[in-house]
């Protein structure tokens, strides 16, 4: 009943994606969303390669490949075209190879990050395990310079990355340790987006958590996931009526509680009728 409403749901709890070129500070330019002005971008990037010789100006070199990764992995999303997203990922690596020996570990950090997205947007549109898993790891490289203490605001949002890739990870196999983790971890980001200080990103993320309650609730019935899901969509219904940065949130949540009420009464029903 939540099949096709779960894994949009998860896409919502994403925090908004950073557009701007890797190794770059969030503002430093605007980028393009629309497919016009993308395939613009990705035209005078490709030039700029074409007259930048990597090894007289690797650096220089690397930074128009993460920008051209970027490029190419916001119109592969729009598009859901894999082969686009494949290019990314390649741009993604061929930065990595060339900044290796002269990024600092915040730009180490966010040339993982960018092998990141670009593994899990592909783990979205082809499936599969592998990307899930790349994810994951790249996720996890980031994640040992982006620290809560050092970068807060980057580690919040990795920590939301990791935990999705961690549901996608979990999705295509048969046991639940990857989607307790990906549980887990979207809990340690509701301690930065709180639901006072940030009650939209807060209702994302516990939809995303109650959704992938509800998954492994069908998968163990018999434990309490599926309770823990009503609780957690019951928050999101109960927060106050009339924000429209949660109201979306709020429905789906209202929808979803039946449906984990109906499972509840159901299976309740079969141990009833057992004994």
């Amino acid at each position: 009943m939540l099949g096709s409403l779960l894994l949009s749901c998860l896409l919502l709890a994403l925090t908004a994606e950073r557009a701007q070129g890797t190794l770059s500070r969030p503002g430093d330019r605007v980028v393009a969303t629309d497919t016009v002005a993308l395939n613009r971008e990705l035209a005078q990037l490709r030039v700029a390669l074409e007259t930048t010789d990597p090894a007289q100006q690797p650096r220089a070199w690397g930074q128009l490949q993460c920008d051209l990764g970027s490029a190419l992995l916001r119109l592969g999303r729009l598009n859901r075209d894999a082969e686009l997203l494949r290019a990314a990922l390649d741009a993604h690596r061929a930065a990595a190879a060339a900044l290796r020996d002269d990024a600092t570990a915040v730009e180490w950090a966010t040339l993982q990050d960018d092998l990141a997205r670009s593994y899990s947007a592909l783990g979205v549109v082809e499936g599969g395990g592998a990307h899930w898993q790349a994810a994951i790891a790249a996720n996890r490289r980031a994640l040992e310079v982006w620290t809560r203490e050092r970068e807060p605001e980057r580690w919040v949002e990795a920590m939301d990355r990791l935990a999705f890739a961690l549901h996608g990870r979990g999705q295509r196999e048969a046991g639940i340790a990857n989607l307790r983790s990906a549980v887990q971890t979207w809990r340690l980001t509701q301690q930065v987006w709180t639901r006072q200080g940030d009650p939209g990103r807060w209702a994302a993320v516990q939809l995303a958590i109650a959704n992938t309650l509800y998954q492994i609730g069908q998968r163990r019935p018999h434990g309490p996931q599926m309770e823990q899901a009503a609780a957690a969509y019951r928050q999101i219904v109960a927060m106050p009526a009339g924000d429209e940065g949660i109201e979306g949130y709020r429905r789906t949540a209202h929808r979803n509680l039946r449906a984990a009420e109906a499972q509840i009464a159901r299976r309740d029903a079969a141990r009833r009728a057992r004994t």
